[in-house]
């Protein structure tokens, strides 16, 4: 599989990783310059991972299968209307790494609350003897875990909106919505949107 990451943030870079670690064939490209990624450079160049700063050049999608996209890349980036124009799928990080896993997972969305919500729900779990970790927006990206989970792990996510943009088959063991009110709108278009993005993965 030829994989296309959009983003050199955190989670661009773990899904990279894990791609490459895969056996996949992996192009990682972001519009920032350089200089503002020295070390996610170096550590892309350490795993002989292919890449391109300062700008989304034809190669991006020249021979990608499948593109996946940091949260925050606004679906209207000219990168994303060309992947869209030419049929190419395209996913979000953490529907990429949870294709991955078979661990019982709770997810927690909404507006506000969300980091709070879920370093709580895993000290809960913690305490009542379970074995339990906390990722996604609250700062793992779940890709970096892939590899090291223990099978019986439940992972608690916080996920946001822009994780959950470009999810299909992700669907948690729990899903839990705070609040939504207006927010984000610049990226998702409208309110409508925003509440979809945050609440069409936790229903059949």
């Amino acid at each position: 599989m030829n994989y296309t990451i959009i983003g050199a943030g955190k989670s661009g870079l773990a899904s990279a990783i894990l791609a490459k670690e895969n056996g996949d064939n992996v192009f990682l490209t972001e519009s920032k310059p350089v200089s503002a990624y020295a070390d996610t450079s170096k550590q892309l160049d350490d795993h002989c991972i292919d890449h391109e700063f300062g700008g989304h050049t034809p190669r991006a999608l020249s021979n990608a299968h499948c593109i996946i996209t940091s949260p925050g890349v606004p679906p209207n980036a000219p990168v994303i209307e060309e992947a869209e124009a030419r049929n190419i799928e395209i996913i979000s990080e953490l529907e990429f790494a949870w294709r991955q896993i078979s661990n019982p997972v709770i997810s927690i969305t909404g507006t506000n609350g969300k980091t709070t919500t879920t370093a709580l729900t895993e000290y809960i779990l913690q305490q009542a003897g379970k074995s339990a970790i906390a990722a996604g927006n609250i700062g793992t990206p779940l890709s970096s875990l892939v590899k090291t989970l223990d099978k019986d792990t439940i992972v608690v996510l916080e996920s946001s909106s822009y994780q959950l943009d470009r999810t299909i088959d992700f669907r948690p063991d729990v899903g839990i919505i705070l609040n939504i009110t207006p927010d984000h709108l610049g990226y998702h278009g409208n309110f409508e949107n925003y509440r979809m993005d945050n609440s069409h993965n936790y229903t059949a």
